[in-house]
């Protein structure tokens, strides 16, 4: 190969999903200031500041951040969710609601512990 050939680092990265998935949510975190900017959004904004023409500024299409990425950041962001369950158990009307924060609360240490490195 020349020095001067062309070799298409994105089109290779973004052929592989899980590749391609990490791409997204590593650019939106930083774009917008970090995971707990990410983290606090119920949804995927339509629309971002950013927005000229339709288009956003500087970001590219591809790296989108969809709905299933935020659902799967937010199901797996094991100290979000702690401190999610810690709040509902505060603000609990029944014993019921509590055994059910509790009981995810240990699934997520359960499951933090047991994963691998």
């Amino acid at each position: 190969m020349e020095p001067h050939d062309h070799i298409s680092v994105a089109g290779d990265l973004l052929k592989h999903e899980d590749c391609y998935a990490l791409l997204r949510l590593c650019w939106n975190v930083e774009w917008f200031g970090g995971l707990e900017v990410i983290l606090s959004w119920s949804a995927v904004p339509p629309t971002f500041d950013t927005v000229k023409g339709g288009k956003l500024s500087g970001f590219a299409d591809e790296l989108r951040l969809l709905e299933g990425d935020l659902s799967c950041l937010k199901a797996t962001a094991v100290t979000d969710r702690c401190k999610q369950h810690l709040y509902d158990i505060q603000n609990a009307t029944t014993h019921q609601a509590v055994l059910k924060s509790i009981t995810c609360i240990t699934g997520l240490v359960v499951f933090h512990i047991s994963a691998p490195l």
